[in-house]
């Protein structure tokens, strides 16, 4: 299944699952969850990239200087 942004789901979930990571289908709270000394946090999908991928923040930082320049 593909959402309109043309990302495949079911390949994410089977990589996320994968790397371990649980994946909860057909949620009716639905997005990305974090728990930690057993409080659960939604997080949003650029914290979630930088955490898997930190070297990503330099590209981020450098993305948000330039629109504040325009």
């Amino acid at each position: 299944m593909k959402d309109s942004g043309g990302i495949d789901i079911e390949k994410m979930n089977r990589i996320a699952e994968e790397l371990g990571i649980k994946v909860t289908k057909n949620s009716s709270s639905p997005g990305i969850y974090l728990t930690e000394n057993g409080k659960r946090k939604k997080m949003d999908a650029i914290s979630l990239l930088m955490a898997i991928f930190p070297e990503l923040k330099s590209d981020l930082d450098n993305i948000k200087k330039r629109d504040e320049e325009h």
